[in-house]
């Protein structure tokens, strides 16, 4: 059985204004409020993963990118949320064979 963020810690390496906080089982990516020039790539530094059964999926708008495996429990991914909706909560599921969470990215564009 799969269980939720047993071990796993997601910190945000970009400096970029965006704020990434845990809430309850999951994190989040808080954006604000953005525009069509904002960029809107963020690198993260996951540890607590078994780099080689790591799964990471973007869902709805979100883009993977630079997946990096450090050693064999730390990795560092690139996401980026690709479209500009007014408001917006996309999901990237990260997770191995022994764990999983979700990180939603989330806030506003302003065209």
């Amino acid at each position: 059985m799969v269980k939720y963020n047993k071990y796993m810690e997601i910190e945000k390496i970009t400096e970029n204004g965006f704020n990434l906080y845990k809430e309850s089982d999951y994190y989040v990516l808080a954006m604000g409020a953005i525009t069509r020039q904002t960029p809107r790539d963020t690198t993260l530094k996951i540890t607590g993963i078994d780099t080689a059964t790591a799964s990471i999926v973007a869902k709805c708008g979100c883009t993977k990118t630079n997946e990096q495996v450090i050693d064999a429990t730390t990795m560092l991914i690139g996401v980026k949320y690709k479209e500009c909706d007014r408001s917006f909560s996309k999901i990237v599921e990260i997770g191995d064979k022994n764990q999983k969470t979700k990180l939603k990215i989330q806030g506003q564009c302003n065209s």
